[in-house]
């Protein structure tokens, strides 16, 4: 059993833009396949184009922001949304260009698209 807090990180330039901090809820062995992060977007701050093999669950507890499927229009999420993005699908999130997001991210893996912020669209 581990008890205790686990520090609050600056997300990696190499997959966000702007002001992002993950916060880990919950970092499993492995084999678990769980894996929660409190997420927070700062105003404009966005992924890189990215899949979750096993799928992905979005919860929005506070401010609102955008979540975009490749070939989709975008989606507006705020708070108390909750997303389910079906596994292997080309996705995106950011922050609102004025107001913090922050959504609890249940991502079962991650697979960042080849070229990270250099793609464009959706």
């Amino acid at each position: 059993m581990e008890v205790g807090s686990r520090p609050i990180k600056q997300a990696s330039s190499d997959w966000f833009t702007g002001t992002v901090c993950q916060d880990p809820i919950v970092e499993a062995p492995e084999l678990a396949r769980v894996r929660a992060l409190n997420v927070t977007f700062g105003p404009g701050a966005r992924t890189a184009w990215h899949t979750h093999p096993l799928g992905q669950t979005l919860q929005v507890v506070s401010g609102i922001g955008l979540v975009g499927l490749r070939n989709e229009q975008p989606q507006s999420i705020k708070v108390d949304d909750t997303v389910w993005i079906s596994p292997g699908r080309r996705t995106l999130a950011w922050g609102d260009s004025k107001q913090q997001h922050n959504p609890y991210s249940y991502p079962r893996g991650t697979e960042w698209t080849r070229g990270g912020m250099a793609e464009k669209g959706i």
